[in-house]
C-alpha cells in the first residue's frame, strides 16, 4: 500500500484535552511512519513542523472567530461551516487521501464534515457525546437526545452557553449532517458506539478503535526513587487525583474529596494535580497533601502517576479516558466509578477497582483493601502488562492503519478493531 497523505483536525494542539492529545499523537505516529500528515487545529500554540491553523492566515482567523461568536450569540453554534473556505484554500483539502477529524465543540462545524465527505475520504473520531444531542458533551440522565432534545438541562453550560434554548432546532440540523453515510464514524469505546447505534442522528455502526496510550514515556518506575526525587514520603499511602483542571464537573472531584475523608485512619499523602482552585483547596486543609498544579510535560506527568499507591478517579461521565490508561501504563492501579468506556480499561479486582458512580464508600473500601499486604503493587504490574498488550501506540497505528486502507478501497464494514494476537 502506497504511503498516505492524511490531516488530523482538532479544537487545540495537545496540551487542549484529552481529544486534541489523540489527534497529535496520530499524527506524528503516521509521520514516524513515513506517511505525509499535517494536523490542523483552532486553538493552541502550533509549535510542531506539521502543526497548522484551521482557518488559515491570521486575518481569517479574526474573522472566522468573530462569525463564531455571533452565531453562538444567535443560539446557532457550530452550525455555519465558517471554516470551509480556507480550507479548501490555504489547506487544500482536496491533495489528502485522509481527512480524519477529532472534537469539534466551539471549534468547527459539522456540516463542513459533510460538504468534504462528497468528494474526500472522512473520517470523525466521536470524543464526547455532542455529534449525538444537540450540543452538551455528555447527557447525563438525560435522555431527551434520543428524540428531538429541548427544555435542555444543561442550559447555559458550556458547550451550551447559548441565550436561549434552541437545542430543539440544534438537534434537528444534527440529523441532516449525513444522511448518505459518508462520514466513517469512529468509537473510542463500546459504551460510545452503543450511544451512537440508539440515536436517531447517526444510524451508521461506528468503527471501534480504542484510545492507546504511548508507553515509552508511561512505563512502571522505580516508586522509591520516583518519591525521593519528587520529595514524596516514602512509608505513606499516596493516593493520587488528577485532571487537567481539578473543578471540572465531570471528573468527580466532589467524590475525591469525600473518599479521601473516609480515608483518614489510613493517614494517606494525597497529591493533587491539575489546574488549581481555592474552593478545593479549601476543604483540604487538615489533610496531608501536594498541589502540584497543571502538569503538561508527560514524562513528569508520569513521575508521578507510578509515585502513587492509587489514582482516584470518580468521573460521572467519560468516555475512553487518557488519564487513565496512562496511570495503568505507568504501573499505578486506578480505582474508579463504573462509568462510559472505563469499565473496558479496569478488570475490577485484578489491575484496579470498580464501584457503582456515587458508592463513595465502596470506592474508599477498594482504597483500603489495595494498602493492604502488597494488593496495589500486584494491580498495578497487572495493569501495566495490560496496557502494553492492548493499548499501546503499536495497536494504535496498526488499527488506523487498516481503517484508512479499507476506506482507500471502498466502504467500511463497522468493526472492533481489536489487537492482533
Amino acid at each position: 500500500m502506497k504511503k498516505l497523505k492524511i490531516a488530523y483536525f482538532s479544537k487545540s494542539d495537545s496540551s487542549g484535552g484529552g481529544a486534541s492529545k489523540v489527534a497529535v499523537d496520530l499524527c506524528r505516529l503516521f509521520n514516524d511512519k513515513g506517511h505525509q500528515c499535517h494536523h490542523y487545529s483552532v486553538y493552541g500554540r502550533m509549535q510542531d513542523s506539521f502543526s497548522r491553523h484551521v482557518y488559515g492566515p491570521s486575518w481569517s482567523v479574526k474573522i472566522i472567530r468573530k462569525l463564531y461568536g455571533y452565531m453562538k450569540h444567535k443560539a446557532y453554534p457550530e452550525i455555519v461551516p465558517w471554516e470551509l473556505f480556507p480550507l479548501y484554500i490555504y489547506a487544500k483539502v482536496d491533495e489528502y487521501d485522509i481527512l480524519h477529524f477529532h472534537d469539534l465543540s466551539s471549534a468547527m462545524s459539522p456540516f463542513t464534515l459533510q460538504y468534504l465527505s462528497r468528494r474526500n475520504n472522512v473520517v470523525w473520531t466521536f470524543h464526547d457525546c455532542s455529534p449525538i444531542t444537540a450540543g452538551c458533551i455528555n447527557p447525563l440522565e438525560c435522555n431527551r437526545y434520543l428524540d428531538t432534545c429541548g427544555e435542555c438541562p444543561q442550559l447555559g453550560i458550556w458547550p451550551l452557553n447559548i441565550d436561549w434554548d434552541n437545542t430543539r432546532n440544534l438537534h434537528r440540523l444534527k440529523q441532516m449532517v449525513d444522511p448518505k453515510r459518508r462520514i466513517q464514524i469512529v468509537a473510542p469505546s463500546e459504551w460510545m458506539a452503543g450511544m451512537i447505534r440508539k440515536t436517531i442522528t447517526w444510524r451508521q455502526a461506528p468503527h471501534v478503535i480504542n484510545n492507546c496510550v504511548n508507553t515509552q514515556i508511561y512505563k512502571p518506575q522505580n516508586r522509591d526513587i520516583i518519591r525521593k526525587k519528587l520529595r514524596l514520603p516514602q512509608n505513606r499511602l499516596i493516593v493520587l487525583f488528577m485532571a487537567a483542571s481539578l473543578n471540572n464537573r465531570f471528573k468527580g472531584i466532589s467524590y475525591a474529596l469525600s473518599c479521601i475523608q473516609r480515608l483518614r485512619h489510613l493517614n494517606p499523602f494525597v497529591l493533587l494535580v491539575g489546574k488549581r482552585d481555592p474552593e478545593i483547596e479549601a476543604q483540604l486543609t487538615a489533610v496531608n497533601k501536594l498541589l502540584v498544579g497543571y502538569v503538561s510535560d508527560e514524562s513528569a506527568k508520569s513521575e508521578y502517576m507510578s509515585a502513587a499507591d492509587v489514582m482516584l478517579y470518580p468521573s460521572i461521565a467519560d468516555n475512553f479516558p487518557l488519564v487513565v490508561l496512562e496511570c495503568m501504563a505507568s504501573g499505578t492501579p486506578v480505582v474508579a466509578f463504573r462509568t462510559g468506556g472505563i469499565p473496558e480499561m479496569i478488570t475490577d479486582g485484578v489491575n484496579g477497582a470498580l464501584t457503582d458512580a456515587g458508592d463513595v464508600d465502596g470506592m474508599a473500601d477498594c482504597v483500603a483493601k489495595a494498602a493492604q499486604n502488597g494488593i496495589a503493587y500486584k494491580w498495578g504490574k497487572n495493569a501495566a502488562k495490560h496496557i502494553e498488550e492492548r493499548f499501546s501506540f503499536v495497536h494504535f497505528y496498526q488499527s488506523h492503519l487498516r481503517l484508512y486502507e479499507r476506506m482507500m478501497r471502498g466502504p467500511v464494514e463497522a468493526k472492533t478493531d481489536k489487537p492482533v494476537e
